[in-house]
């Protein structure tokens, strides 16, 4: 047998075997099928991507702790400012010098970033600049007293407090803002590292808001 004899016995064997359509009952339960297959599998993808998306955060990078948050007017160590301290000691290396109250020495920081200080001769003023370590002072202007006296512990105030004011015990201005260390602020004390001294205050109240006579200028003090 050929093979165009074989083509035309199958061709007529199909004949006697007529495919007739699906019913109709049949064909609309198929195509519902088909549908809540494309339904099921569009929300199954919809979940997928929103899963996704859930977990990007957790995996871009963790959320933002305390320290990353934008800088503060005032670091956490700065809670001396807004109070008046005076000075009751002075350390220069291995000697440390009481600062009786009757010198008048002390510090205000005022919350609008003015510093206001006596040495017990001249009333200084200026700005200062508080970072998480400590503070820097600029702009410092004086009374322009000079002290001539042999009194140490009155001269070794003025050179501790000069030297946190001007960045020198000379109390001249200094081409750059004079930086001071905050080694304690505990609320009721105040240490404070100004080159070679070491000032010790206590809290006296409130800020004072101002002094008498204080310049607008800078200049030598006594």
């Amino acid at each position: 047998m050929d093979g165009d004899q074989l083509h035309r016995q199958l061709t007529d064997a199909a004949a006697d075997f007529p495919v007739h359509a699906w019913p109709a009952g049949l064909r609309r339960r198929a195509a519902r099928r088909r549908r809540t297959r494309a339904v099921l599998a569009v929300a199954a993808g919809a979940m997928a991507v929103a899963g996704v998306a859930a977990v990007v955060p957790l995996v871009t990078g963790p959320a933002p702790g305390p320290d990353d948050a934008g800088p503060a007017a005032y670091s956490a160590s700065a809670g001396y400012v807004g109070s008046g301290w005076r000075l009751v000691s002075v350390a220069d290396g291995a000697t440390t010098t009481a600062i009786p109250a009757s010198a008048g020495c002390r510090v205000d920081f005022l919350a609008d970033g003015r510093i206001l200080l006596d040495n017990g001769v001249n009333a200084l003023n200026g700005r200062f600049t508080s970072s998480s370590g400590g503070f820097a002072v600029r702009d410092v202007g004086s009374t322009f007293v000079l002290y001539d006296g042999k009194d140490p512990v009155r001269r070794i105030a003025i050179a501790a407090l000069n030297t946190m004011a001007y960045g020198n015990a000379d109390g001249v201005t200094a081409p750059a803002p004079a930086a001071n260390t905050i080694i304690a602020a505990d609320g009721g004390r105040l240490v404070v590292q100004a080159d070679a001294y070491r000032l010790t205050f206590e809290r006296t109240g409130a800020a004072a808001s101002s002094r008498p006579d204080l310049p607008t200028s800078g200049g030598k003090t006594g």
